[in-house]
């Protein structure tokens, strides 16, 4: 007998194997700014460079103050796309997608 089986893994699996864990407390950043912090960090750890795409909408959510707590790149990243009701995915090009508020379709 011959089985075969396959597992697909996109990025977002990938940035919850890997921590965040700068110590630094954000003063006046935009949740664009957060998100393309959250990302490259997740490059350094990697090792790698992907693509990604950060919604321009999220430079008009400014956060005064924010800091995190050392947890994945992913979560991190959820934490900042729900800050402004928004969502994070790696689309089927296995590009990641940081999307904003306006990108959410409601049922009709």
């Amino acid at each position: 007998d011959v089985y075969i089986s396959t597992s697909a893994r996109d990025r977002m699996e990938m940035l919850r194997k890997t921590t965040f864990n700068r110590s630094e407390v954000y003063q006046n950043k935009t949740l664009y700014e957060l998100a393309e912090i959250v990302l490259m960090d997740a490059q350094d750890k990697v090792g790698e460079l992907f693509q990604y795409w950060i919604d321009p909408e999220l430079q008009e959510y400014l956060v005064p103050w924010s800091y995190f707590e050392p947890q994945s790149h992913r979560k991190a990243l959820r934490t900042i796309v729900e800050a402004c009701c928004g969502q994070a995915y790696a689309n089927r090009h296995d590009v990641i997608r940081v999307e904003g508020p306006s990108f959410i379709k409601l049922p009709e």
